[in-house]
């Protein structure tokens, strides 16, 4: 495995995280309408990142590769960048979210099916669903929860 380490991410450095997010949505989301990521962007852009615990993850060079945002024990956000995908990279954020930050609940698009599979590897089940997304596009949403939380 790669050389990876965790850290906190700054706000002087969302461009960065956006530009991650963004990589690794169209990689990885191949069913959302690119004109629909780009309402996300801008939802993103605009976001208040200090309403979340913000860490990210780097590189042996020190650049940002992944990126996760966790809120009262809630995993909202754990993107990869498509060049370090099966890396390792996301299973270190989230079991980083999981033991430091308390993360017993996720969300995930149901037609991300890796992303399905990448949670309940890690012990997640599904607690619920969503016809729509956060934003009210029509992207299922299934719920995950531990099972002390499900």
């Amino acid at each position: 495995m790669p050389n990876y380490r965790i850290d906190a991410l700054p706000a002087a450095e969302k461009e960065t995280a956006l530009a991650v997010w963004e990589a690794s949505v169209r990689a990885t989301h191949d069913f959302v309408q690119p004109e629909h990521i780009e309402v996300y962007r801008r939802e993103l852009e605009t976001a208040d990142f200090a309403q979340w615990t913000m860490f990210c993850a780097r590189d042996a060079a020190g650049h940002m590769v992944a990126m996760a945002a966790v809120k009262k024990g809630n995993l909202d956000m754990l993107f990869v960048h498509p060049d370090h995908l099966g890396a390792g990279v996301g299973g270190m954020l989230l079991r980083h979210a999981m033991d430091q930050l308390g993360v017993q609940t996720l969300q995930v698009n149901v037609q991300n099916e890796a992303a399905v599979g990448f949670y309940r590897h890690f012990g997640f089940q599904a607690v619920g669903r969503s016809e729509v997304d956060g934003s009210g596009k029509p992207y299922p949403i299934m719920m995950m929860a531990l099972p002390q939380h499900a």
